[in-house]
């Protein structure tokens, strides 16, 4: 009976420590889920990582609201120097109210299990999403995805209709609060089993039962998809490098998540549930179980600071043999239309995963390229794509080896042209901008001024051919004019200069309606200067051709077309005639048209009809337009 007595004593100083363990587990839960974030952010561009990132970053969310409430809820009862009651359990601090106690209670819990369930939910979730082609059914997925969360809420509401507090139940809570004096050494078990033992109370059980329950059907249930999943990829016949990544990283994150929560949460809070609803009297062996449950979001936080490292390999061999040697796979069925799911989710993602590598890869490179490009990075992020990128470059390498050729390394000229940038300003003075065109008519390089006089981008040009940018019915006068220079060039040895009027393409031109049949709108004359020049590139002579190209202005007329037959004329109100075309055809039949100016159109007119041309004659007076 001394033993008894002895041992409840020390019971009490037991139950004290066991106070402290429960306020270290929430500020270490706390620090815990401050350095998943740190982690997180830190590899954040670690392939290996991202498959934990969604689920730290869910379980940091709920073990801060977890280690936010219980700091809160233990400094505001320690304020007021009394009880709490916490858990199944009464603390040595005193609240303020009972009914304020009940509810402070109330919402604990219900948060507390709402995260642990939401949990689970969410790593319900990443398994599924990992093999989302296993369960065809879309309402099966979705029962199986919410299925946690669902159970998490009517856990919650039992829990609120088991603790309801009543009349009678408030007596008693006054009754022990008041035996006791709110001293913790003259404490007894009377509170204790008033709490746990309370097999007539149908709610209660109902409660109980219920948390057991659904802790063995999450644990079988995760066990069951992970076994079914590990079947379907093992006698898979592809059995490709996603397969077997898949299959790792969903054993490991089964491991992590399920059996060592399992093993260290959900095992003992079963047994001890399962205990209370049968009426046993719970002391010491439950209370150490229930201490399980305020290192739960600790345990998984130190799971998944480890988790991309080494130590995993430990936890996986270790622990979740335990566990898979304790149900046969021989169980389950063979399932012909999970594996070819498999099959063909394997085959799929390999083919997607090895083109996503490839187009990832090539945008790198063409990124890279592009800041390699002597261009303002501003502008190839905004104007230019893959294709403007690779056509700039392959440019520009030809021009270095024009240049290089022209101008070897060694030579004291291509020392002196280097300095040509800085002196980029000399272009910006004259009236014009120059081009460097290929004997093929490849525009290798223009200045930048071209925007100024044309209105046209230099990255749109470098790279194209000339004749695309100038008036079809003056491609044979250019060529013809490059022809002639460079036959000069050959045969004389004689570089000479040539002027030609062309007309090239122009975004600063004016358009109008009326110029819909002119085809020369959208262009602008200019004057090209063209000279050629020969270098040995490869044993090859190969010549090329320097432009230098002037804008002219030039008065700008009707842009009707008008027929060869059509006589354009300009009266005076008096039908006088003030102005006509001498260049049309008409003119050659009428000699007085060459002194014609002030003579009345109606001389030219035939009798008959001067009555029809003074009906009009009469209607333009009336006109809004004359008047």
């Amino acid at each position: 009976m001394n033993m008894v007595n002895g041992f409840f004593s020390n019971y009490k100083e037991l139950q004290y420590k066991l106070k402290l363990s429960d306020i270290l587990s929430i500020y270490i839960s706390f620090i815990v889920n401050i350095l998943c974030l740190v982690v997180i952010r830190y590899y954040k561009c670690k392939n290996e990582f991202k498959i934990y990132k969604t689920l730290v970053q869910c379980q940091f969310i709920y073990g801060m609201i977890f280690s936010f409430f219980n700091i809160f809820a233990r400094f505001y009862c320690l304020s007021s120097d009394g009880y709490f009651i916490c858990g199944f359990q009464i603390s040595f601090i005193k609240p303020p109210n009972i009914n304020g106690t009940l509810i402070l209670y109330f919402f604990y819990f219900c948060l507390l299990n709402h995260c642990i369930l939401s949990t689970i939910s969410i790593g319900t979730y990443r398994y599924l999403k990992i093999c989302k082609n296993v369960v065809k059914d879309s309402f099966l997925t979705n029962i199986l995805l919410h299925f946690p969360l669902i159970i998490s809420y009517v856990v919650n509401i039992s829990i609120i209709l088991a603790y309801i507090p009543q009349l009678h139940r408030k007596e008693n809570i006054i009754h022990v609060l008041r035996k006791h004096n709110f001293n913790y050494p003259n404490m007894t078990a009377t509170f204790s089993e008033f709490v746990y033992s309370r097999n007539n109370d149908i709610l209660f059980m109902f409660h109980m039962l219920l948390f057991s329950t659904f802790y063995m059907v999450i644990y079988l249930f995760f066990l069951y998809i992970h076994l079914k999943i590990k079947i379907s990829l093992r006698e898979s016949v592809i059995i490709g490098e996603f397969t077997k990544r898949l299959q790792r990283n969903f054993s490991t994150l089964l491991c992590l998540q399920i059996f060592c929560p399992c093993f260290f949460f959900i095992l003992p809070i079963t047994i001890f549930c399962l205990f209370c609803t049968f009426g046993g009297e719970t002391y010491f062996f439950p209370s150490i179980l229930i201490r399980s449950l305020n290192w739960f979001p600790t345990l998984n936080g130190f799971i998944y600071l480890f988790a991309p490292t080494k130590n995993r390999e430990f936890i996986t061999k270790k622990l979740k043999l335990i566990f898979m040697l304790s149900f046969s796979s021989n169980s389950l069925k063979h399932n012909s239309s999970v594996i070819n799911t498999i099959r063909r989710l394997d085959y799929n993602t390999n083919h997607k995963s090895m083109a996503q590598k490839r187009r990832i890869e090539e945008n790198r490179q063409i990124d890279f390229i592009g800041s390699l490009l002597p261009i303002s990075q501003v502008i190839s992020k905004e104007h230019m794509d893959k294709t403007s990128i690779v056509r700039l470059a392959l440019s520009y390498i030809k021009l270095q080896k024009y240049m290089i050729a022209r101008f070897p390394l060694h030579n004291k000229i291509y020392q002196h042209c280097s300095n040509f940038y800085e002196n980029n300003n000399l272009i910006e003075l004259i009236d014009s901008f120059i081009l460097f065109v290929t004997s093929q008519n490849q525009i290798l390089y223009v200045t930048e001024t071209v925007s100024i006089f044309m209105g046209l981008s230099q990255i749109d040009l470098i790279g194209n051919n000339i004749l695309s940018y100038i008036h079809p019915n003056d491609h044979i006068n250019f060529n013809n004019v490059k022809e002639y220079i460079f036959n000069v060039m050959y045969n004389y040895n004689t570089i000479t200069t040539v002027s030609v009027p062309v007309r090239m393409k122009s975004t600063l031109s004016r358009r109008s309606n009326k110029d819909v049949f002119n085809d020369t709108v959208g262009y602008k004359t200019v004057i090209v200067d063209i000279t050629c020049g020969s270098l040995m590139m490869n044993n090859q002579l190969i010549s090329y051709y320097l432009l230098n190209i002037t804008p002219i202005t030039t008065a700008i007329g009707l842009s009707i077309k008008l027929k060869t037959n059509t006589l354009v004329l300009t009266l005076t109100t008096d039908f006088n005639i003030w102005y006509f075309e001498n260049d049309n055809e008409m003119s050659e039949y009428h000699i007085e048209f060459q002194n014609s100016r002030n003579i009345s159109l109606y001389k030219f007119i035939h009798p008959d009809d001067s009555i029809i041309v003074s009906d009009m004659h009469r209607q333009a007076h009336k006109s809004y337009k004359y008047r």
